[in-house]
């Protein structure tokens, strides 16, 4: 079991990693401030929350079991790894070789590597390519894949591909006058 004595600092921000606004901006990097990390890590395994180690939350039940045996959590879009260290805070039985991060900026890849030594983390683009493959995480600094479940990467693919849609979706509709109301929609269609 590899974890630093103490508390992980989940409050950094893009500030540490010397980027400059326009970097940010363009970059899509945004601070998540620790109370809202702490709570976000609170809300993934509630019902885990008491437990020191894995071998407790192993003896609950065989679902539990199967849940511990192959757990390990990314974080996708990780940044400075504020997310990964909240949950690290939160649940006593999550190891560092348990987190795993990938981020476009190689900046904050290297600040994870340091502020988490055992953890894993590889440059990449979530969204374009594919981080559930073996070959994806074949330079990884730390190793290879590992045990990290093509489900759960996948998974988070796919929601980042969800909220990406839905952001052009609301873009594209800022473009587009709606009429307010169903008698707005008549009064068009009869001028026209």
């Amino acid at each position: 079991m590899t974890r630093k004595k103490g508390f992980y600092n989940c409050n950094n921000s893009a500030d540490d990693l010397n980027l400059t606004k326009e970097e940010r901006q363009a970059a899509g990097a945004f601070h998540t401030p620790k109370p809202l990390a702490m709570e976000m890590a609170k809300r993934l395994y509630p019902e885990y929350i008491k437990y020191k180690t894995k071998a407790e939350i192993a003896a609950l039940s065989p679902e539990s079991a199967e849940f511990i045996k192959h757990f390990n959590l990314i974080d996708p879009c990780c940044g400075t790894g504020n997310l990964l260290a909240a949950a690290l805070n939160v649940y006593k039985w999550i190891e560092e070789e348990d987190i795993y991060g990938v981020d476009i900026d190689h900046r904050a890849i290297e600040f994870c590597l340091k502020k988490f030594p055992h953890g894993h983390f590889q440059v990449g683009d979530c969204l374009t390519e594919d981080i559930a493959s073996d070959k994806f995480w074949e330079n990884e600094p730390r190793g290879m894949f590992g045990q990290l479940k093509t489900q759960q990467l996948l998974a988070a693919k796919q929601v980042l591909k969800n909220k990406s849609k839905t952001k052009k979706l609301k873009d594209a509709t800022k473009k587009v006058a709606l009429p307010n109301s169903l008698s707005d929609t008549i009064k068009t269609n009869i001028n026209e």
